[in-house]
């Protein structure tokens, strides 16, 4: 339990409030826990339950209590890990900063030596498709696909690339795939698409009716296997491939309302939970959840909770826990808007309690039958 002290002298005090607005129960784990780096650009959890962090000093394993961090050390193709991949065979997949590629079977980390990845360019993103192949989505050396995962990484046969000159781009941010086999690439010039058979000049402009204005930043699925949107604007759209169209979501004047102005709301990453949440990073602004069935649009940042508002990275555990890699301050968990209760085996002076305000540190100022209790959120757990 977090530290409670009680002002022992039974006084009334009128104290102004400051709290505006509930704040909800994240948990953060930092370098101060064991974590390799504060920066988390991708989170996984593997068959076995762990949950892994990709960050700039290799990654970390957590078992709930404990981080184990490996790095080139232990076999890894470089330290800075950029995205993260959890095949069909439980294999984990770790793309890097510098174009490394790493492939950990549960027991050895292998990196691969291939000519045909890039070199110096960042691997955003890594997906499998259908028939069990993996996509590379690079900055600047477009799209490419390891054609047999369980075959020789090192060599250059193994492996296609698609860039600008395939009719892709240079730049490929992510790549998706719809139930009919069909490819989507989410680029620096838009979405493209291509049938099952990639080959050269397959690639058209993914441009359906009512597209949202903006730039499109983020592409990704919800558990129906339809399309989720996100604009530099802050639009989130979703395209139903059984509607065949576009269904908005949140605009970016709600966005930009919540967010209270300032910069562009810029769409980083999103996710749908297995509630069918859609929760969306707004970089810089925190992230923002929408449920779709009352179309209520909630944001968290640190005004009410949050360590900071750069998210990075979002993932749902086993357990039904959001889990948060961010930029500076580790990984953040959110576990649901419970209740915690206090009472005087916690601290408390009294258990009637008549009034609670929160002043402009942070701190809770509790007042009760018999004097005041300050809780202190921010304070460490005491043994």
């Amino acid at each position: 339990m977090r530290f409670l002290k009680s002002l022992l002298q039974p006084v009334f005090i009128f104290l102004p409030l400051f709290l505006q607005a509930q704040t909800y129960p994240f948990v953060n784990y930092g370098v101060q826990d064991g974590l390799s780096q504060s920066n988390v650009s991708a989170i996984l959890q593997d068959r076995s339950g762990y949950i892994w962090l990709a960050t700039e000093s290799g990654v970390s394993r957590f078992d709930g209590k404990n981080f184990t961090s490996f790095t080139t050390e232990n076999g890894l193709a470089d330290n800075n890990v950029s995205a993260f991949l959890l095949d069909s065979k439980g294999n984990i997949w770790m793309g890097h900063e510098n174009g490394g590629l790493t492939k950990y079977d549960g027991k050895t980390f292998v990196a691969a030596k291939s000519e045909a990845l890039p070199k110096d360019k960042k691997i955003y993103s890594l997906f499998e498709d259908r028939s069990g192949s993996i996509w590379i989505s690079t900055a600047s050396f477009g799209a490419i696909v390891l054609k047999d995962p369980s075959g020789d990484l090192n060599s250059n046969a193994n492996y296609s690339v698609y860039t600008s000159k395939e009719g892709l781009s240079q730049y490929v941010i992510d790549i998706r795939q719809n139930a009919n086999g069909e490819l989507f690439f989410l680029t620096d010039v838009g979405i493209k698409r291509s049938p099952k058979a990639v080959a050269a000049n397959s690639f058209e402009f993914f441009r359906p009716d009512n597209m949202l204005a903006g730039q499109i930043t983020c592409l990704t699925q919800d558990r129906k296997g339809d399309l989720l949107i996100g604009t530099s604007n802050g639009n989130i759209c979703k395209y139903s491939f059984s509607e065949k169209k576009i269904i908005p979501l949140v605009t970016a004047e709600l966005l930009r309302m919540m967010t209270q102005g300032g910069g562009t709301n810029f769409i980083y990453t999103m996710l749908e939970d297995s509630k069918g949440n859609i929760w969306a990073s707004v970089f810089n602004y925190g992230i923002c959840r929408l449920d779709p069935k009352t179309g209520k649009v909630l944001l968290f940042n640190t005004s009410n909770g949050l360590s900071v508002n750069k998210i990075k990275c979002i993932t749902e555990d086993r357990e039904g826990n959001i889990l948060l890699g961010t930029l500076g301050e580790g990984m953040e968990v959110f576990k649901g808007e419970k209740f915690i209760s206090f009472s005087k085996k916690d601290g408390i002076i009294n258990d009637q309690v008549w009034a609670i305000c929160q002043d402009n540190n942070g701190r809770y100022w509790i007042g009760t039958n018999e004097g005041i209790t300050v809780y202190d959120p921010k304070l460490p757990k005491a043994e």
